[in-house]
């Protein structure tokens, strides 16, 4: 009878029946290595992610802008802390409202408009001004800029990055009502200090033509009008913009030097009213020449 030899790999494993073919330690020792990387990959991004968010919450705590994450139907789904110190409300009231809630009535159907707008079209970064209902004093005007980030994965909704603009709109107010001013007041001088000038003018005129003397009183009087004028300008450019303080004055005064001040030929001036002996402008009164 023939032997039968065992064959190599039935006398690795020490065995005659059966055969067991062993794995390649370097095998094993590649998928430990991958295992190990990966591991090593998801605690560096965790990390990673982690300290992006300490420092996004420091940014977001110390900001001086109510910074607010919106859902795309308009609610708030996060506020920054200084919510309570531009707009009055506490974190815990604002989540979940409605953000159009808050906004003036007259302001609301631009705001939605807006920020819908800017919810569809993501390319579009919607800068919106506008009154809110302030929890603790008047109305407020804000202004609100927007980046859609719904579809990125991290954020997933709607950035609002709110400051509180009501002083500066007064500032813009203010310089406003300044400008219009000085328009009035270049306007004034411009026609007040004509009329001084048309007097001398028309005073040479009759000097020349008849060659009364008595014409030269009106041309020496000019140049005091003048500077009358021009005192009277400054002081009224060194006023506060807003007038809050009045006094009375002497009507027959102020027209008389009114009167001064214009080209009035040989017309001759009559006031009429009642209690002119008072310093009031109470009453019916009249300036005619005659």
């Amino acid at each position: 009878m023939q032997r039968v030899r065992p064959t190599r790999p039935q006398k690795l494993c020490g065995r005659r029946r059966g055969v067991r073919i062993r794995r390649p330690a370097s095998v094993s020792y590649s998928v430990l290595a991958n295992r190990l990387g990966n591991a090593i990959e998801t605690y560096r991004v965790q990390k990673q992610l982690e300290r992006s968010e300490r420092k996004f919450s420091k940014l977001v705590e110390n900001s001086t802008d109510l910074i607010s994450i919106v859902s795309e139907d308009g609610r708030f789904e996060y506020v920054s802390p200084s919510c309570e110190q531009i707009i009055g409300y506490t974190q815990e009231e604002l989540i979940g409202d409605s953000i159009f809630s808050y906004v003036y009535p007259e302001d609301r159907q631009y705001v939605m408009e807006e920020f819908f707008e800017g919810v569809e079209n993501p390319d579009i970064t919607p800068v919106i001004e506008s009154r809110l209902d302030h929890a603790e004093r008047d109305d407020i005007i804000l202004e609100s800029r927007g980046t859609n980030l719904l579809d990125d994965d991290i954020v997933e909704g709607f950035v609002v990055n709110t400051r509180d603009i009501t002083e500066l709109k007064r500032r813009e107010q203010d310089l406003e009502q300044r400008n219009t001013q000085l328009k009035n007041i270049r306007d004034l001088i411009s026609h007040d200090i004509r009329n001084p000038l048309n007097v001398a003018r028309g005073s040479l005129d009759l000097y020349r033509e008849d060659d009364d003397a008595s014409h030269i009183d009106n041309v020496e009087q000019a140049p005091g009008r003048m500077d009358t004028l021009i005192d009277q300008t400054n002081v009224l450019a060194d006023q506060p913009l807003r007038i809050e303080d009045t006094t009375t004055v002497p009507f027959s005064q102020v027209v008389q030097s009114a009167w001064n001040m214009v080209d009035t030929k040989e017309a001759t001036l009559r006031i009429d009213g009642q209690n002119r002996s008072r310093e009031t402008l109470t009453g019916s009164s009249s300036c005619s020449k005659t």
